[in-house]
């Protein structure tokens, strides 16, 4: 257990990177609440040491960084940095004291004589050479492999070499400030060399992210101090302990929220296309057969799982994953073979749009070893690449069933009525009717040809929607009392709330663990009637859903050009961004009916007209057949069918 309030011990946030605006301002109200309980806060502050930081990455530069780019990222660290001595108490550390000639020499060092696998590379006996791998796949979309470009080569030595020097850093500030605890923003490699030293120095460390909530929620903070996804794994299939309990109602819609935000709009975490008026396009356009029913298929981008599978192998943290498959390309392999033995169905696979158009001129290998195999669709076996101009959600509409290895598509699929089947087990799904889940490819084949004919029923909706409570909101401290979501307006800087200071402290002391303590105070929140709120919130939601998807915001794009432009305008004037609040759609509820009976469509034409409050959902097979004030909207979506077929059935 760690002392935050010993001012002879202080906590240090080690952000080489403060240009990033969220990643600071998150470490800085932690930073707050640290002061407020007597505490002491010291920041790191870079100008111009680092050799690779995440900035560089951000601002896309190149391996011989330039004088020019080297004072951009230099007036931006500047620019943040003096912003958060100016509106929190804290002391700085400056690295230029800290990083002389000889520590350079030292780093310096590790290029003399590398070996031919920059892998093998240590620092101060952490393995710099391992872990670097980590940033540099983030950043070029390719793991480490031995016959790298040269231009590979000399970005990957830069990340060993600043992993060195983050690790050289953190020993002396250990060694000179003897802090309680270091803080860092994610689990870039530097920041895991952060971890090493202070290990080596019984100095506890633990890092912060946001979760993906409308994109990055900046308002609720994720706290760990193993590695994350060793952390969220076990988290999420700890599920099945509390999968009866009921969410709050406004959780309940805030998921609904979620969908239809990722949709719609765009962000660091939401990598489709925008989605289109009505899917059938795409079905027209891939030429699919209303015969048989359609199994979507989303990969993942390799580069995140073999960055935390390294890191948990060096961390000797144990990891209990099992995949069905040896990798992805194994799987759709196997799915082709399936499918092709079979008249029933068609299998659309996107792959992944992070795989596509790369910074740097760099490409993903794994997508270049997808396209030498995967030369040819079939009519009922076609793959979507990267940067083909279909939405991934216009696809998740069409689909009967949702194959994923482990992409977050799941998650998004099965919240939407669509069943779910995963390759890959103790992970992020926990093995359950609504997300299943296979380890062998006899039990993935056996739930494959069951999964077709599942009889989806409101349980599995519910239960999906609890799990994206569980899995985004459970591992994060709410702060929203005090800090807002959205971090375009870079000028705010917020307080940590009065009401958290001390679960702030204790959880970074190790006094109280997060997630005990957001699981207790959910549970003690709900009311009595919280299953009957819960389900009312479950109908208004998939109400709120339909409404957008066949009313969609059609104003986003027009306000992200003009805020663009706005932004772009001020910041040239004052040197900041202004604030733009998150706009939603007005919603205005309404009575929803459904029905397979379109033999009475007039009579439904009517009966909209006299009551405009009155929405009928018509199923025609795949087709949806929206009626209100007399008009029609026609959309093939499964999806939409299933959902308003589940809403009908509660009401």
């Amino acid at each position: 257990m760690t002392k935050t309030n010993n001012t002879k011990h202080p906590v240090i946030l080690f952000i080489p990177e403060a240009g990033i605006y969220p990643y600071i301002r998150g470490l800085s109200i932690l930073g707050d609440a640290i002061q407020k309980s007597g505490g002491k806060v010291l920041i790191t502050h870079d100008t111009g040491q680092m050799l690779r930081s995440p900035m560089m990455a951000m601002y896309k530069t190149s391996v011989n960084i330039s004088k020019s780019e080297k004072e951009k990222i230099r007036r931006a660290t500047e620019t943040n940095f003096k912003n958060v001595l100016k509106n929190y108490d804290f002391s700085s550390i400056e690295l230029s004291e800290l990083v002389d000639a000889q520590l350079i020499n030292e780093v310096n060092s590790l290029s003399n004589e590398t070996p031919v696998d920059l892998r093998k590379i240590y620092f101060r006996g952490f393995p710099v050479g391992k872990i670097a791998e980590f940033d540099f796949i983030l950043e070029t979309k390719s793991p480490y492999y031995l016959k790298l470009s040269e231009s590979h080569r000399r970005l990957y030595l830069q990340y060993v070499k600043n992993t060195a020097l983050a690790l050289a850093i953190t020993d002396k500030i250990c060694e000179i400030y003897k802090p309680s605890l270091l803080l860092t923003f994610n689990e870039y490699a530097q920041c895991q060399a952060v971890r090493y030293s202070a290990t080596r120095h019984g100095v506890r460390r633990m890092a912060m992210t946001y979760p993906v909530n409308f994109n990055i929620d900046a308002s609720r903070f994720s706290i760990w101090e193993s590695t994350y996804s060793h952390w969220i794994y076990k988290h999420c299939q700890n599920w099945n302990r509390l999968k009866s309990l009921s969410v709050a109602k406004q959780d309940v819609i805030t998921c609904w929220e979620d969908s239809i935000f990722r949709m719609y709009n765009s962000g660091s975490h939401i990598f489709s296309l925008r989605k289109e008026n009505d899917p059938s396009f795409v079905f027209d356009k891939l030429k699919l057969n209303t015969k048989r029913k359609t199994e979507v298929v989303y990969t993942s981008s390799n580069d995140e799982r073999i960055g935390v599978d390294l890191s948990m192998k060096i961390w000797n943290e144990k990891n209990d994953v099992k995949d069905t498959f040896l990798n992805q390309i194994e799987w759709l392999l196997w799915l082709r073979d399936y499918v092709c033995k079979r008249d029933d169905i068609q299998i659309v696979v996107r792959i992944h749009p992070r795989e596509g158009v790369r910074q740097h001129g760099f490409q993903s290998r794994h997508l270049q070893q997808l396209r030498s195999i995967f030369k040819k669709n079939t009519s009922n076996f076609i793959i979507l690449w990267p940067d083909d101009p279909i939405s991934s959600y216009d696809l998740l509409e069409l689909a009967d069933v949702c194959l994923v290895a482990w992409s977050l598509m799941g998650q998004e699929a099965a919240r939407l009525g669509i069943p779910v089947l995963s390759y890959t087990t103790n992970m992020f799904y926990p093995n359950d009717d609504f997300i299943q889940a296979a380890s062998t490819r006899k039990e993935y084949k056996s739930k494959l040809n069951k999964i077709l004919n599942i009889n989806y029923k409101w349980s599995h909706l519910v239960k999906a929607c609890r799990f994206y409570h569980w899995r985004t909101f459970i591992p994060s401290l709410d702060l929203s009392e005090t800090v807002s979501t959205d971090f375009s307006d870079d000028t705010i800087w917020p307080k940590a709330p009065t009401s958290k200071i001390k679960i702030i402290n204790n959880i970074l002391s190790g006094k109280q663990d997060l997630i005990e303590y957001n699981t207790k105070v959910w549970i003690g929140s709900l009311p009595k009637n919280a299953v009957h709120q819960e389900n009312e919130a479950m109908k208004k939601g998939i109400r709120y859903f339909l409404d957008n998807v066949f009313y969609p915001p059609d104003s986003e794009k027009k306000a992200s050009l003009l805020f663009l432009i706005a932004q772009r305008i001020w910041r040239e004037l004052t040197g900041n961004n202004f604030r733009i609040s998150r706009q939603k759609k007005n919603f205005t509820d309404y009575r929803l009916k459904y029905t397979e009976d379109i033999s009475r469509l007039q009579n439904w034409q009517d009966d909209t007209k006299k009551n405009s409050n009155l929405r009928i959902l018509i199923a025609d097979g795949p087709n949806a057949i929206l009626v209100s004030n007399g008009k029609l909207l026609y959309r093939m979506s499964p999806m939409v069918v299933r959902l308003a077929k589940l809403h009908e059935g509660q009401c």
